[in-house]
């Protein structure tokens, strides 16, 4: 599991991506909110993206996912880039994958 933020300031969104053992990636979006009676900060994970399995041959998914890593190069880019992000994950076949994660969506998105 992994996170990274894009943005800044109080309006910053963190993600935290997850290989899954169906061999999906998932990404989940981390959300705080500081309820005003207790004034308590209360977190949530919500599902925005995930990336579903498939063999190298193209058929159905029956690899496992290992691992992941974000493209840490984002952490130095413009703002403008650091919607769009880079993951790769590897499987347990061998194989590994880039997954493209483009955040500035309305519904963002994952592809392999």
């Amino acid at each position: 599991n992994d996170r990274s933020g894009s943005g800044n300031g109080s309006s910053e969104r963190q993600y935290l991506a997850s290989a899954c053992a169906s061999g999906s990636v998932h990404i989940y979006q981390l959300s705080r909110v500081q309820t005003t009676d207790s004034n308590a900060l209360s977190e949530t994970l919500s599902l925005v993206a995930s990336s579903e399995a498939s063999d190298v041959d193209g058929g159905s998914g029956s690899r496992l996912a290992l691992s992941l890593d974000w493209d840490r190069s984002i952490l130095n880019a413009v703002p403008e880039r650091m919607s769009e992000q880079k993951i790769v994950s590897s499987y347990s076949d061998g194989s590994i994958s880039i997954h493209s994660f483009n955040s500035s969506l309305e519904t963002p998105s994952l592809a392999e």
